[in-house]
């Protein structure tokens, strides 16, 4: 019998990174990694020097990141969808913030949301890699 093959999705509104399992020494190796899809925009309410706000109004400018939000989280649900086709991972765990996990939910196809075997509803993505096993243990099977 194969061994099964475990992911970790971890991912907020700013980037995502997957990580595989490669055994109970190795831990977690990152494996795909997405960074920049808002890391060029001023953070929500920043102000320029002079007090005056980023770009449009405040509605638009978050009208605006939360399509790009939408946006990104398909292009997630989209990569596991095809992963999971070419048999590349049969375990998934997601960690992210309850907003985030909320999103991917309704984004993602019913087939990759069958290998969910945890969730962590924390955004772990600024945990250094070489403590992801740690935060996975709990729900990691082996």
């Amino acid at each position: 019998m194969a061994s099964k093959i475990t992911w970790a999705l971890i991912a907020n509104n700013r980037g995502a990174k997957i990580a595989e399992h490669q055994g109970a020494v190795a831990g977690y190796h990152i494996i795909r990694n997405w960074n920049a899809f808002l890391e060029d925009r001023p953070s929500w309410g920043a102000r320029r020097q002079d007090g005056s706000p980023f770009g449009k109004s405040a509605l638009k400018e978050y009208e605006n990141v939360q399509a790009e939000s939408i946006g990104f989280v398909r292009d997630v649900a989209s990569f596991l969808a095809k992963r999971l086709s070419e048999h590349k991972f049969d375990r998934l765990i997601i960690a992210s913030s309850p907003e985030m996990l909320e999103k991917l939910h309704d984004a993602l196809p019913q087939d990759v949301t069958g290998t969910v075997v945890g969730e962590i509803k924390h955004d772990l993505t600024r945990l250094p890699d070489q403590e992801l096993s740690k935060a996975f243990q709990s729900v990691t099977l082996v």
